[in-house]
């Protein structure tokens, strides 16, 4: 079997030209399915297919209406082991503020910056970009 890393490099490259759809190609389903490929498991499996298309999953209304949780960093919290966003290691998953939006982006670290899915595809950001991170390895 290869190598997380291996395996990680082959999911960002077999979407790397997936159109963003909410519910279908979004950063919450491109996060969980890399973090399946790094880990052999999915953090949000039980949320994935059970919000709209036509609106984010992030957005605190609803995470509170239909989730309980009171924002999304709660949720990653009550899933993953938050870490330090500024000396993250390579697959922590990542929260990228979006000055645009109420609410945040998420991504995996790797090497000099974040992976995270853009209009079409992905895409790679600047790690001073990171606000929160997670864990998805287990203690660190």
């Amino acid at each position: 079997m290869s190598d997380p890393y291996t395996r990680f490099a082959e999911y960002v490259e077999s979407i790397a030209r997936e159109p963003f759809c909410y519910g279908v190609y979004d950063c919450l389903i491109f996060t969980n399915n890399a973090v399946r490929a790094l880990t052999g498991n999915g953090f949000a499996d039980d949320i994935i297919g059970r919000y709209s298309q036509r609106g984010a999953v992030l957005h605190e209304r609803k995470l509170i209406d239909t989730f309980g949780f009171r924002s999304f960093p709660d949720f990653l919290d009550s899933r993953l082991k938050r870490i330090d966003h500024i000396n993250m290691p390579r697959g922590s998953v990542v929260a990228i503020a979006r000055q645009s939006v109420p609410y945040y982006a998420l991504g995996i670290a790797f090497g000099s910056g974040i992976v995270t899915c853009a209009d079409y595809g992905t895409s790679w950001v600047d790690l001073d970009l990171a606000v929160m991170a997670w864990t998805a390895f287990g203690e660190t």
